[in-house]
């Protein structure tokens, strides 16, 4: 890599919290984040020394996947829920993927016309790659086999489970190029086993990575607002603002995403493909979803609606249910199910109410954070129940009694008054 020195003056040079990889992502992705254009020199040339042993290539997964942690905590814009990279592009190499499952298509032209014939590669089955991730061990083989010790009848459907993820990898085996002067007959064996180790040790540190990750404390943004809100009992699902003016929504998410930023909250952004404009990061147990969406309403003015879904963290996930698989174990094990039954319907509702209530603490900060922001943008608060509470106590009036400049103060459609 070269760059200008004054693009990484910039950006701030290199992160030194990556110690191990992902340095070079993160200087490429901020750098594009700023504005700049990162081009591919085709003349470059660098000299690649691949790891020589089984141990050592296994040591290159780990950091690898220790890099995507913290690529993931730093841009999460970039990774999905597993933590897994959303980035699709093509490597020209000799290497492959993945298991193909037809040969490579040669393009010949209209009747034979075209003066180069080329190879396309065909593109590997990724869905039956998916069979070899650390996800699918977890999440599919591993409960099998420990629900076959107590239901026989799933003994066979753990074994082929497991002989699938085997049999992908040594297919994967058998596919792979491998220079002639090197080959031995223990090769192709080696790779499959590669195959089948590489996701397993990546994919564990990469979660390990993430749990072991201490979020922002809560506490330290928490504030006599936020307190009051959580144990009010209002709702917490929807936050409205009401502006005399027209506002661009697009500037005001804008905004909204500045000053996360300056807050140092962690967000990720919606890239066109999302349903919601920002998600906020920053809790342990919980993550917030933020849309906002504006209605438009007579003499240019604007009511402001912000949907705050929240939802369950990796943490939250992996600890429910892994407490629902320990507590079905030792069921299963120890027998007498219908008492072990009674101490799992009281464990597990107690577990949802705490994680309900980390979502309800994270509402709360985000829409006094949002309240904050609102007076900076002169935008009007409207509490959850100001429809409800003028209906009730709006008199009872003849029609025939209204005066015309009564109307100007009526609360229109919205429950925002006018005046």
């Amino acid at each position: 890599m070269a760059f200008y020195k004054w693009a990484l003056a910039e950006v701030g040079g290199f992160d030194p919290i990556f110690t191990r990889a992902g340095d070079d992502v993160d200087i490429c992705w901020r750098l594009q984040q700023a504005g700049c254009k990162i081009g591919f020199s085709p003349a470059a040339f660098v000299w690649h020394y691949r790891r020589s042993n089984v141990a050592a290539y296994l040591q290159q997964q780990r950091g690898y996947g220790e890099a995507e942690a913290l690529l993931a905590r730093k841009h999460p814009e970039y990774f999905n829920s597993f933590g897994g990279s959303i980035w699709r592009g093509r490597i020209y190499t000799p290497s492959k993927f993945g298991v193909l499952l037809r040969a490579p298509i040669i393009y010949h032209g209209v009747f034979g016309s075209a003066p180069f014939q080329t190879l396309y590669a065909s593109t590997p089955a990724f869905i039956l790659m998916l069979c070899t991730t650390l996800e699918y061990h977890v999440l599919v083989t591993l409960p099998l086999w420990v629900l076959s010790v107590t239901f026989h009848l799933l003994l066979p459907l753990a074994v082929t489970s497991l002989l699938l993820s085997a049999g992908i990898c040594v297919a994967s085996g058998m596919q792979a190029s491998l220079p002639k002067n090197k080959t031995r007959w223990w090769s192709r064996p080696l790779v499959a086993l590669l195959f089948f180790l590489q996701p397993i040790v990546r994919g564990w540190e990469r979660y390990a990575g993430r749990l072991r990750l201490r979020p922002l404390a809560e506490p330290s943004r928490e504030t006599l607002d936020s307190v009051t809100l959580r144990n009010s009992g209002e709702p917490l699902g929807e936050a409205r603002y009401w502006s005399r003016q027209r506002v661009d929504r697009a500037k005001l998410v804008a905004g909204i995403i500045e000053e996360l930023n300056r807050r140092g909250w962690p967000n990720r952004l919606d890239i066109g493909w999302s349903e919601f404009d920002v998600e906020i990061y920053g809790s342990r147990w919980s993550h917030l979803q933020l849309t906002t969406a504006a209605e438009d309403h007579p003499r240019g003015r604007q009511l402001i609606r912000c949907r705050l879904r929240a939802r369950w963290s990796l943490q939250a996930h992996v600890a429910f249910w892994s407490l629902l698989g320990l507590e079905a174990l030792v069921m299963g094990f120890f027998g007498g199910w219908k008492n072990w039954l009674g101490l799992s319907l009281l464990t597990l509702p107690a577990f949802v109410y705490f994680l309900s209530r980390q979502k309800r603490n994270l509402q709360s900060l985000v829409i006094v954070f949002l309240d904050d922001l609102a007076k900076q943008w002169n935008l009007l608060k409207i509490p959850p129940n100001y429809a409800e509470s003028r209906a009730a106590v709006k008199p009872r009036v003849p029609s025939a009694n209204l005066q015309k400049s009564d109307t100007r103060h009526t609360p229109n459609a919205t429950g925002a008054a006018d005046t």
